[in-house]
């Protein structure tokens, strides 16, 4: 792990309980990621190979702005026959976003989403919305396999 990553680690202003930290490839890239739990919160911190910040995620069970989740839901119902949402985080991009509250102002949504398509087609993706839920990307989720743990 970068020593660059672990020094912006300590600056998240929680309380860190079953930090590891993983090395993953996409295949297209590499990077560092840091998981830990914080009181109900799950995060996940990811680092370029510099040991860069690249975003923050902390997972949350639901998007608490219903207009947010309206515009979010009218976007799947229009692209896809049957969806289910299986994961939502909150992601951040900078350190200082975290400073309120997680999912209180986040740069944007990620959300981990089964679609089922009209040929019966199972297919998961990670979709990324903007703080108002207007759609901003999509790619195919791939359970990630990690080359080992660090530590």
């Amino acid at each position: 792990m970068p020593k660059e990553a672990l020094s912006i680690l300590k600056k998240i202003p929680v309380a860190k309980k079953r930090l590891k930290h993983y090395l993953e490839n996409d295949g297209s890239k590499t990077s560092f990621e840091s998981k830990f739990k914080s009181g109900k919160n799950k995060y996940s911190v990811e680092f370029s190979e510099e040991g860069k910040l690249q975003d923050i995620e902390v997972e949350i069970r639901k998007i608490k702005s219903k207009e947010v989740m309206t515009v979010i839901e009218n976007h799947l119902n229009a692209n896809y026959e049957h969806f289910k949402i299986e994961k939502i985080q909150a992601q951040y991009q900078k350190l200082n976003s975290l400073e309120t509250k997680p999912y209180q102002n986040p740069d944007a949504w990620e959300l981990i989403v089964a679609t089922k398509n009209k040929s019966n087609k199972l297919e998961r993706f990670e979709m990324t919305f903007d703080t108002k839920g207007e759609f901003l990307n999509l790619r195919i989720a791939v359970r990630q396999s990690y080359d080992f743990l660090l530590f």
